[in-house]
């Protein structure tokens, strides 16, 4: 929806809707709207898939696939036709996040789905709707710790299992199996009846199966499968040393024959491993197919690349495998010869998997970060895909020198170049108009795993312009990558940020900032001065702006990931011209969109990031001198502005928030920032008290860091044995600071390398005793505050 508002506000200062939002473009209430319907690009579901990691069938044979990035459950016949989609990105009732299992309740055909973001078992009608959520984030039973991720190293957890008219649960990061009746009286799963499962030493179980034999459970951090009694606990079965490595799906045919989905970050290992019944000696004996397992790491039919999950198909009997990286689903007859497969993938040309930022080049083609597909894409002005060498630009495949980990933000050059934002690396990465990469420079910011974010802009002498969010400031580097500047620090006032992220230069080399913290777009003179402070209005949540663009009308654009709208001001006053969208799923809404565009015709681009699509907004009638967001020239900095800006010692008479009549000052009237508190690490404690072993056959240990006020934390951890030798450093832990609201606590995860592993355990085999030292330095940090450390040390035993 775009809505026209009305215009009489105070300078500077985002208008409050003068009358009811009406029906734009053009069909409804308000015919003044000057743009047509939405467009869309990419394709949020619909057969699409974004690294599905869940599958199950139906007695009707009917296939149910979860997909990681779009929240939605895609329902297809055994042929693979699309019969119905729902749910959608979020955390409300009825909306998914990361999707870490899926069963079908065969009595009333019921779909229960794990959704380890939130922490909650989903339970949805055969058709869709909405019936109920249970669970939540804890170690009571009921509540569970799924854990979830942006990408293969750390996939979405939680199996779940339909059986004996109760709901099982692998709840994975509290290494247990829990079981829930579905009950009449709750119409569907019942919390209160929760209980966990009598089966001790798990790590990580994913994977379930229930028969009469007993608990199938894929115990993936211990390498194996195991059957387990469900009354007693006591194991049955388990697979040998070396026949897995990190299990992580598992089903189990009429006859007994256990079909595993190996899923290993190695090639060796992305297979199906295929288990007889169990054999009476603690083991399990042959398969009584005629098959051991198949497949191999690749892409071709047959071939799988993360094998996430695994079911068999009770109408066909044939075997489904989600073949997650590959993003699609793999069908198999007994003895594993395919026999199907279908699902386009998200990271074609044309799809996108989470959008973000983007940028328009002088010819009028859009530049997308397409971040969770590791690429940036271009598009025409029209919006078709211009050569694959443009369009796709890196594949994913980890930290290498021609990857990207996660694209924030990607920019043109004045000499035509492309620069991309990779603030998981963290760099700049430059490639020539064919797509190939031709330098990198590292950064100092860097973002976490499961929330990229930082924008990235280009001024017309090639200075790269980039946003710091965690340090909020501005950083500045030449074209070969040496920074020169900084600018801004933490704070309200002008000049000043909180969680700075979209950066645009206009053609006068200006300098315009989503400081989405502070609920607000500045600008700035080419030397960092501040110019002018357009504020939004008081909103439940604020419009925190994630990205801006530039039209050559005088306006402002900012995509607010939070009210899921775009909204149109005035780039001199603020006062709102326009806005667009609304929560939802249809053409014209969206999910939480992080990017915004002008193309040289006027036409508005919106990054749909949480529903994996761009939206397009035509202008009736294409205006002159659209292009605003790259100087065609370089500028020269305004002499009466020094190249270093500086804070008087006394300030004079405060800058108002917002500028009527924006001026560059030849003195900045910024007062210096007040005293602030100083920092202090106010809480470090084991998240998860683990034993000796289990922290070495894990090789993680989570810890809750903390702080008095708003700081950034620096984590370093070391680990040795308690009774002597070389201490081992840990990883894991982003190596810049994280940054923590006061009285609010983080979770950090060390990992501890696997030759030191072995090396510990052998220290402690030799030593005769199971005892570990894990020692914790935590620096807080903030700006204009002195700085403090805590060093904590936890013992580990058996």
């Amino acid at each position: 929806m775009c809505a026209t508002i009305g215009t009489a506000v105070a300078a500077g200062a985002l208008a409050a809707p003068a009358r009811s939002a009406a029906d734009c473009p053009g069909t409804g209430a308000d015919p003044t709207c000057p743009w047509t319907a939405a467009t869309t690009v990419g394709s949020r579901a619909d057969g699409t898939f974004r690294f599905p990691q869940a599958v199950a069938a139906d007695a009707a044979g009917n296939v149910y696939v979860g997909d990681h990035y779009t929240g939605v459950i895609q329902v297809f016949t055994a042929e693979g036709t699309l019969l119905r989609q729902f749910g959608r990105n979020g955390t409300g009732d009825g909306e998914l996040g990361q999707i870490g299992g899926i069963a079908v309740d065969p009595a009333s055909g019921d779909v229960y789905v794990v959704d380890s973001e939130t922490d909650r078992i989903m339970q949805f009608a055969a058709g869709g709707t909405f019936r109920r959520s249970v669970g939540g984030r804890g170690t009571t039973a009921g509540t569970f710790d799924f854990p979830s991720g942006p990408d293969a190293a750390s996939p979405a957890g939680g199996g779940i299992a339909i059986a004996n008219g109760a709901v099982y649960v692998a709840d994975s990061g509290n290494d247990r199996i829990q079981r829930l009746s579905i009950t009449a009286a709750a119409g569907g799963v019942d919390a209160s009846t929760a209980v966990v499962l009598p089966i001790v030493g798990l790590l990580v179980p994913m994977g379930l199966a229930v028969t009469p034999a007993g608990v199938y459970v894929a115990d993936d951090d211990n390498h194996r499968l195991i059957l387990a009694d469900e009354a007693t606990g006591v194991v049955k079965a388990a697979t040998a040393p070396g026949a897995l490595d990190f299990p992580y799906g598992v089903a189990v045919d009429p006859a007994g024959n256990a079909y595993v989905a190996n899923n290993n970050t190695t090639s060796a290992n992305n297979r199906v491993a295929v288990f007889g019944p169990p054999a009476g000696d603690g083991t399990f004996g042959p398969p009584t197919v005629p098959t051991t397992g198949w497949g191999s790491f690749g892409t071709a039919v047959g071939r799988f690349s993360f094998p996430r999950d695994i079911a068999i198909n009770p109408a066909n009997g044939q075997i489904l495998v989600a073949d997650t990286a590959n993003n699609r689903i793999q069908a198999f007859d007994g003895v594993g010869t395919p026999v199907a497969q279908w699902g386009a993938s998200g990271r074609a040309p044309g799809q996108f998997t989470s959008p973000q930022r983007m940028s328009v080049s002088p010819f009028g083609d859009l530049l997308v970060a397409d971040t969770y597909a590791y690429r940036a894409q271009v598009l025409g002005l029209d919006g078709t895909f211009g050569l694959a060498t443009r369009t796709t630009m890196v594949t994913p495949g980890g930290v290498t020198d021609d990857h990207l980990l996660g694209a924030a933000d990607a920019a043109y050059a004045p000499d035509g170049t492309i620069v991309v934002l990779d603030t998981r690396s963290p760099r700049i990465v430059r490639y020539d108009t064919d797509g190939r990469q031709v330098a990198a420079y590292p950064t100092p910011v860097r973002t976490t795993a499961a929330s990229v974010r930082g924008g990235i802009a280009v001024d017309a002498a090639g200075n790269i312009w980039i946003s710091d969010p965690i340090g909020d400031r501005l950083l500045q580097f030449d074209a070969g990558g040496s920074q020169i500047a900084a600018t801004g620090s933490s704070g309200s006032a002008p000049g000043q940020f909180d969680d700075p992220e979209g950066v645009r230069i206009d053609p006068e080399g200006n300098v315009w900032v989503a400081d989405a913290g502070n609920n607000r777009v500045q600008k700035l003179s080419a030397t960092g001065q501040p110019l002018l402070s357009l504020t939004y209005p008081g909103t439940s949540p604020p419009d925190a702006a994630a990205s801006i663009a530039l039209d050559g009308q005088g306006h402002v654009f900012a995509a607010s990931a939070t009210r899921h709208r775009v909204v149109q001001m005035n780039a001199t006053t603020g006062a709102q011209v326009a806005r667009f969208g609304t929560r939802g799923t249809a053409a014209g809404e969206f999910l939480r969109p992080l990017g915004v565009a002008v193309q040289c015709d006027g036409t508005l681009v919106v990054a749909d990031t949480d529903n994996n699509r761009l939206q397009r907004f035509t202008l009736a009638a294409a205006p002159a001198n659209a292009c605003r967001e790259r100087p065609a020239s370089p500028v020269p900095p305004d002499p009466t502005v020094p190249t270093t800006p500086t804070v008087p010692a006394t300030p004079t008479t405060p800058a108002p928030p917002v500028t009527t009549t924006p001026t560059t000052p030849t003195t900045p009237t910024v007062p210096p920032a007040s005293p602030k508190p100083a920092p202090r690490p106010a809480k470090i404690a084991l998240r998860i008290g683990a034993a000796t072993t289990k922290t070495l056959t894990r090789r993680t240990i989570r810890l809750t860091v903390g702080c008095n006020v708003r700081c950034a934390l620096t984590v370093r951890g070391t680990l040795k044995a308690s009774l002597g030798g070389p201490a081992v450093r840990l990883g894991g832990v982003p190596t810049t600071a994280l940054t923590v609201q006061g009285g609010r606590a983080r979770t950090v995860t060390f990992t501890v390398p696997r030759a030191a592993a072995a090396t510990l355990a052998r220290r402690l085999t030799r030593r005769g005793r199971k005892g570990l030292v894990l020692a914790v330095t935590v620096r807080a940090t903030r700006t204009g505050a002195k700085a403090s450390t805590r060093n904590q040390t936890f013992r580990l035993v058996a």
